[in-house]
């Protein structure tokens, strides 16, 4: 019987196909390794005296490093008060327990113990900045938990998956008081630190900041900053820095001579980045501290130390306004393609948000880039931060498309029929989703109502 001989390429060229592929996807990844933007030119930060008063708000143990570790510096130098509140003890991430505690089965306890570790971790590098422990407050909340917290468990408690405890399993927290995880404690907690400690500068995790922790907490701390103003003070500035966003910083690793960029992705949104330059003296200190952190440089290393460059990026965290007339207003642009995800999917990839108000009516609009191709959902969650009684509403909203246009989601919500106090903003976070996976979220948007005379309600 003759053999057949199949068709094909040959070994050779097969083998040089995959080599080639290989080096075109290594390169892929380590691209943004090395690759570095001559440094920008930003607006400086504006300057601080000893009249300032400056409130770092942290999602997990190290955010108040990476993040602000040359601001409070600067702080320390100028003479400002300084306070750092940690909301979680970082205690939901499982590999970092592997590497620190040498196994590899990890248990609730283990994880109870790296949240321990990292506590210490924060007080160490907080000491290394000079600043007493005093001014470190842990909160105790669940690493991984601050966006179902914010999204769904408002009144009743929230179990974390990795501790397997609904209330925090841990020492030395803020008025050492057992709690449960809720969203109304955690809101409540934040407006009486707010008003004890009355910033003039309120530090928060930049609301682009892809981490759920990170954006949850700018929720939270956008909330409670509106009932505080309620009750008499509001920060002259909220400030956001960022820490988490694709493979942002440029390049990866400790490179003090270098300054930090905006990541690209978000140069076109109209951002007016600000920047603190560091003496090479506080670089040095912000590399120290960051080096504190040793349960997540295990993993992290080259994340974490790409934060010790010359200087520090925070963008001002501002409002939208919305006259009740009911005019569409654009409250905001979304970068395009950003993520894997939304470049093969660019009928979820949000292109902008329009608002309409009418004094009781909250008319949503949300642009994608792409036309259908897929099931697709939009959702709105909208928290109104008019009352201590509030809680955020998730809304589900209907997709609208013409044929051959984009596709548009689209929902209205009465207000005033959900929330009947007197209003003067709103707390709003537009997503879409395929089935059960979230494919792109605006950030948290902080919208002031206006009357129609241009004031606020």
């Amino acid at each position: 019987m003759k053999s057949v001989v199949k068709p094909g390429f040959i070994t050779a060229d097969r083998r040089a196909l995959f080599l080639a592929l290989a080096l075109i996807l290594l390169g892929i990844m380590i691209h943004p390794y090395f690759i570095y933007d001559p440094q920008m030119d930003l607006a400086p930060f504006p300057l601080l005296g000893p009249h300032d008063r400056i409130l770092v708000l942290a999602p997990h143990p190290d955010d108040e490093v990476l993040g602000s570790a040359g601001l409070l510096l600067e702080a320390r130098e100028k003479g400002a008060e300084t306070m750092v509140v940690i909301a979680t003890t970082g205690d939901g991430y499982p590999w970092a327990a592997r590497f620190s505690r040498y196994k590899f089965a990890v248990s609730s306890k283990d994880l109870i113990a790296l949240g321990k570790k990292r506590m210490e971790e924060s007080k160490s590098g907080i000491k290394i900045l000079g600043l007493p422990e005093e001014q470190l407050i842990f909160l105790g909340y669940p690493d991984q938990g601050l966006m179902p917290i914010w999204l769904k468990f408002w009144d009743q408690p929230f179990t974390s998956r990795y501790t397997r405890s609904s209330q925090a399993p841990y020492a030395g927290l803020y008025n050492n008081v057992e709690f449960p995880y809720s969203g109304h404690h955690l809101v409540t907690v934040l407006r009486e630190l707010i008003l004890d400690f009355r910033p003039t500068v309120l530090v928060v995790p930049h609301p682009l900041d892809s981490h759920p922790d990170h954006w949850a907490l700018t929720c939270f701390t956008l909330y409670a900053g509106e009932l505080a103003k309620a009750s008499g003070h509001k920060p002259e500035h909220i400030i956001g820095y960022l820490v988490h966003r694709g493979t942002w910083p440029h390049p990866r690793g400790y490179r003090p001579g270098l300054g930090l960029n905006p990541p690209r992705s978000l140069n076109n949104l109209g951002i007016e980045w600000i920047s603190l330059e560091l003496s090479p003296e506080a670089t040095l200190l912000k590399a120290r501290a960051i080096r504190a952190h040793r349960t997540q440089r295990l993993i992290m290393m080259g994340h974490l130390d790409s934060f010790a460059r010359k200087n520090e990026l925070f963008s001002e965290v501002k409002a939208a306004f919305l006259p009740d007339d009911f005019r569409p207003v654009w409250i905001w642009q979304d970068p395009r393609s950003d993520t894997l995800a939304r470049r093969f999917l660019p009928f979820t990839d949000i292109s902008g948000v329009q608002l309409k108000w009418d004094g009781s009516e909250l008319h949503v609009l949300v642009h994608t880039f792409g036309k259908q191709v897929g099931p697709s959902k939009g959702e709105i969650v909208l928290a109104i931060p008019g009352s201590e009684e509030s809680y955020p509403q998730t809304i589900t909203m209907k997709r609208i498309k013409k044929e051959g246009e984009k596709v548009q989601f689209e929902g209205a919500i009465n207000i005033e029929a959900l929330f009947p106090e007197d209003l003067n903003s709103v707390l709003l976070l537009c997503r879409t989703r395929l089935g059960w996976w979230n494919i792109d979220s605006t950030p948290p948007i902080l919208v002031i109502l206006e009357s129609q005379e241009g004031k606020e309600c």
